[in-house]
């Protein structure tokens, strides 16, 4: 009898919603006594090798088999790699060179041996050695692991497989799914592979480059990472809310379901009643520029308070350095950091020698450029090249030929406070600058960000490119949603220069954006987080020499609740969205990050609707003497907040031993952002009339072989566009008999 491996879900669909309970056993393994399949070209291959193989060999063919059989996304096991219908020959040069082909796995990453025969799969070890000795047993426990092996198969291949995105209802198991066509599946599971649930490294797409992760679900041979089982939890998702236990292995979501049986060992979080959502994904952080008060040390301990378990990191080359070198520079201070961290890069000029790092970088695991190009001509140019290699641009809403004018015009009347940081930004000048870009990104059909939007111009300007066609998207900032320029004129200069941002604050723009945030499709909520000390500020003549810049990473969530959901604008549903799942779409890591489902990495935050405090400078995690958040008063906080699987803050605490961050890879061509642009790719093209060749002329106006005056059009602004006959002569006469005339006859 061959023993098949069960799912522990029979919707093969691993994002789908959780139904009745499952029935299994206790290590949720179904294992079903029945015939072959005699469908399943894994089984015929098998059949032939067990006829035509030796007692001797045999044993060797089971050991390679363990290794070959890869489950596919249709639920069968196919061998990908081998050659031809012909496996099973009697033939043994044959049968040698099938022994010794290198297996492939799912993953692209070719597999190898160890020393001790075992089958080492991009890098992790498959528990095969111990599926031969017990492979006649009828409850072999080498089946059950290998079972396990299958049933995480076969979410990592739906992971990649399901181009519209969990939780949709809609399940799409064919191997060429139209995903494969954008040059990477969701999470960067293209042309470098899924960040599975056997680890993550730089070729693995969405997942971080230390800490490798053990995607074997029976014994924990690997490591001593206990299962982390959540109780009780009300799981929202951005586009479900359900209460369900969460169980998590090795850094991946194991199961979701009412009522899971906890495994021996596992360690519990109770969460009582509380939100479990996706931790946030903040896009936009500059905690390594060289005015920072912060590092990523305290950074990123700011990010997991609150609720954050990924940001991506703005990458500023010195002066004199090149993209490479300021991507390494920055790359090798992650050793300090304790939440995922991803790069996005500054481009401040344009020519040959950028355009090979931008192909670089990307290959490196950068999937969004920050542009600082003021020329049209080389604006477009980027803006197409970026397109071309599957990365997307992001654009301060600031017109930095006009705004430097207006700054000088103000020093010049004695305005050199905060106030005239405001004054000399009009909010005009951002709208104008938002809808030129959304021409350049429909004429070069790429697409954009727009950084830090804080006015309601902005983000109109946005709306009504994106209903042009333009592909831009917002980036609004949390400091517009929790504050507003009024603070410009205080009197207190510490105060007042405390909520100067990369672009100003308006005094009536909260409720614009966060409209905005409620409707627009793939709209964000970023910090920028810049801490600016205030004796920084201080030290400077006036508001144009100050640093621009204010912390919010750690408030981001806290100050969104507290604006959007509590006031009702917003749901949970879509406060996960803007806070974590778009992000992840638009950097391509949906739905390994951002989504709550079996298969989905463990970036979790237990949050908690209820709490009651008041945010202050003093009580943060970072190392900003002041916040433009000071004294607000707040009805949330993070409970827990899980970075891969391991609780990395929990009760206002820092867990230094658990909080362990590293490079998250992006792959390019985030479907979410490029699948439309293909699309167009396609149906617009340029198109070109041919025309007969235009007859030559002579010298005197003359065409060849015609007797018709070439030059008759010349007098074409003496004549009416209606045709009446033909040319009438015409003649003035100075003086004809009977008197002066003006006129024609």
């Amino acid at each position: 009898m061959t023993k098949h491996r069960g799912m522990v879900n029979a919707n093969t669909d691993p994002f789908s919603q959780p139904g009745p309970e499952i029935e299994d056993d206790s290590e949720n393994v179904i294992v079903v006594e029945d015939g072959p399949d005699p469908n399943c070209p894994a089984e015929r291959v098998l059949q032939e090798i067990r006829n035509n193989e030796t007692e001797g060999e045999m044993k060797k063919g089971r050991r390679n088999r363990a290794g070959m059989m890869s489950p596919s996304s249709s639920g069968q096991h196919q061998m990908e790699s081998l050659p031809g219908p012909d496996l099973g020959s009697e033939d043994e040069e044959e049968h040698q060179t099938l022994q010794q082909q290198e297996i492939v796995s799912e993953t692209g990453v070719p597999s190898e041996r160890d020393e001790e025969g075992e089958m080492l799969k991009g890098g992790t070890r498959l528990a095969s050695s111990k599926g031969e000795e017990d492979r006649d047993a009828e409850e072999g426990e080498g089946v059950r692991q290998r079972g396990e092996e299958t049933e995480k198969g076969h979410h990592k291949s739906a992971n990649q497989n399901d181009p519209t995105g969990p939780g949709n209802g809609q399940t799409n198991h064919k191997a060429n799914s139209p995903t494969e066509s954008f040059g990477s599946g969701f999470g960067g599971g293209g042309a470098a592979g899924s960040s599975s649930a056997n680890g993550s490294s730089q070729e693995n797409g969405g997942g971080t480059a230390t800490g490798e992760q053990d995607g074997k679900q029976g014994k924990k041979a690997q490591g001593d990472m206990p299962d982390l089982i959540i109780k009780g939890a009300q799981v929202v998702n951005d586009d479900s809310v359900f209460v369900a236990d969460i169980l998590i292995r090795d850094g991946i979501i194991q199961n979701v379901g009412p009522n899971l049986e906890v495994p021996d060992g596992s360690e519990i979080l109770d969460a009582g009643g509380k939100m479990l959502m996706p931790a946030g994904i903040d896009v936009h952080t500059q905690l390594t520029a060289d005015d920072s008060a912060d590092d990523l040390q305290t950074g990123c301990k700011a990010a997991l308070a609150g609720g954050t378990a990924t940001v991506i990191e703005i990458v500023s080359p010195k002066t004199g350095e090149n993209l490479s070198a300021a991507f390494n520079r920055t790359k090798k201070e992650l050793d300090k950091a304790s939440c995922n961290v991803a790069l996005s890069v500054i481009i401040r000029q344009w020519n040959e020698s950028i355009k090979r790092e931008m192909d670089k970088l990307v290959q490196e695991g950068v999937n969004s450029f920050v542009i600082e190009v003021e020329s049209d001509d080389k604006l477009y140019q980027i803006l197409e090249h970026a397109r071309s290699i599957g990365a997307h641009a992001r654009i301060l809403p600031e017109n930095r030929t006009i705004v430097p004018y207006l700054e000088r015009k103000m020093l010049e009347m004695g305005i050199t406070g905060p106030e005239g940081f405001l004054q000399s930004h009009p909010e005009e000048l951002e709208g104008e600058r938002v809808s030129s870009i959304g021409v350049l990104s429909q004429l070069t059909n790429c697409p954009v960000s727009i950084l830090s939007v804080s006015s309601s111009e902005a983000i109109s300007s946005v709306e009504k490119s994106r209903n042009s066609g333009a592909l831009v998207h917002a980036e609004v900032a949390s400091a517009a949603v929790a504050s507003d320029g009024s603070h410009y004129f205080n009197k207190c200069l510490r105060h007042a220069s405390s909520h100067l941002t990369a672009v100003p604050l308006r005094t009536d723009a909260t409720n614009k954006l966060v409209s905005a945030l409620s409707s627009q499709p793939l709209i964000v909520c970023s910090s920028g987080h810049r801490a600016i000390s205030s004796s920084s500020r201080l030290a400077s003549k006036d508001f144009a020499s100050m640093s621009k810049g204010t912390t919010g990473v750690e408030e981001r969530l806290a100050v969104l609740w507290e604006n959007a959901v509590r006031t009702g604008r917003i749901d949970p549903m879509r406060f996960v969205a803007v806070t974590s799942s778009n992000a992840a779409k638009i950097f391509n890591l949906y739905p390994k990050k951002g989504r709550i489902a079996v298969g989905a990495d463990a970036d979790l935050v237990l949050w908690d609707a209820s709490a009651k405090r008041q945010l202050s400078a003093g009580d943060s995690q970072s190392s900003v003497d002041i916040s433009i958040y000071e004294g607000l008063s707040v009805h949330s906080n993070t409970i827990a907040t899980i970075v891969g699987g391991k609780i990395a803050w929990k009760d206002g605490k820092i867990n230094d031993k658990e909080a362990k961050g590293g490079f998250v890879y992006l792959q390019p061509h985030s479907p979410y952002l490029f699948s439309i642009v293909q699309q167009r790719d396609k149906m617009v093209t340029a198109e070109k009339v041919d025309r007969d060749p235009v007859a030559a002329q002579n010298g005197n106006g003359h065409r060849k072989n015609s007797g018709e005056m070439a030059g008759r059009a010349r007098k074409t602004h003496m004549e009416s566009s209606i045709d009446f006959g033909g040319d009438k002569p015409q003649a003035r006469v100075r003086n004809p008999p009977g008197g002066r005339t003006t006129g024609f006859w």
